[in-house]
This record gives structure tokens, C-alpha cells and sequence, in this order.
């Protein structure tokens, strides 16, 4: 329900308006090598420039939907962020993006990415599962 919320609140209308400035900066034209390299030149902006305020916001985001404090949340980014944006970066979303950007139509684009970021919402929601506050029963009379 978390990633669900996440994805439909901030995750998807920050990458509608991402996609088009992405666009702007590298536009997909030529054939061959050309393409190539656009292609993976609009991969490492989306990557240096979106990939990790998007993971920080997520891992803040569930933080505070599991009720931890602003400050907890904080702590949490600082922990998680500098070992998941690897694998974000190496394991998903770079290859996926190589495919986006290469292969998949514009039109859907959305849909290809939504479709994928199920199988990385199921890898970014175990990662991100911390264990409930613990509650300090009183001692037994």
C-alpha cells in the first residue's frame, strides 16, 4: 500500500514532468553510435539527477508511514540511500532505462516503466521494511 500511495502521489507525476525536460536536454536523434551514445547520456542524467532524490523521498516516505518521527526518517535516508542507490544504479535502473530510452516507443514509455517498477517497488519495499517501534511492556506483578 505504501509503494502504491508513493508511486501515485509522487513517483509517477514527478517523472511526467521529468520525462519532457529529459527530452529537451537529450533528444534521442541520429541512428547508430549516434543513438548510442544519446542514449546512454540520457540514462546518466536520469540517474545522477533523478534516481536519488526519488530514492530519499521513498525511504522518507515510508519511514513516516510506519509512524517513525521526521528525524527518524532522516536517519534512515542517510543509512539506506548510499547502499541502495547502487544497486539502483548498477542491478535496475540504468540497464531498464538502456531499453526505455533505446527500444520502447514514447507512447509507452509510462507503461513500460510502471510495469517494471512493480518488480523494483517488491525490491525497494523489502529493503526499506524496519521493524515496528518496539513497546516496552511492564513487568508482570
Amino acid at each position: 500500500m505504501r509503494l502504491a500511495s508513493f508511486t501515485a502521489l509522487i513517483g509517477t507525476p514527478v517523472l511526467h514532468l521529468w520525462f519532457p525536460i529529459l527530452e529537451k536536454l537529450v533528444p534521442l536523434a541520429g541512428k547508430g553510435s549516434v543513438l548510442a551514445k544519446r542514449v546512454a547520456g540520457r540514462v546518466l542524467i536520469d540517474q545522477a539527477f533523478c534516481s536519488p532524490p526519488i530514492l530519499a523521498a521513498f525511504l522518507g516516505y515510508v519511514s513516516l508511514a510506519e509512524g517513525r518521527t521526521a528525524e527518524e526518517a532522516k536517519k534512515k535516508i542517510a543509512n539506506d540511500l548510499p547502499e541502495l542507490l547502487p544497486l539502483n544504479w548498477a542491478l535496475w535502473w540504468a540497464p531498464v532505462h538502456m531499453i526505455t530510452f533505446s527500444i520502447v516507443p514514447d507512447r509507452f514509455r509510462m507503461l513500460w516503466i510502471g510495469s517494471v517498477n512493480l518488480v523494483w517497488g517488491t525490491v525497494l519495499s523489502s529493503f526499506s521494511a524496519s521493524e515496528p517501534p518496539s513497546v516496552e511492556m511492564p513487568p508482570s506483578a
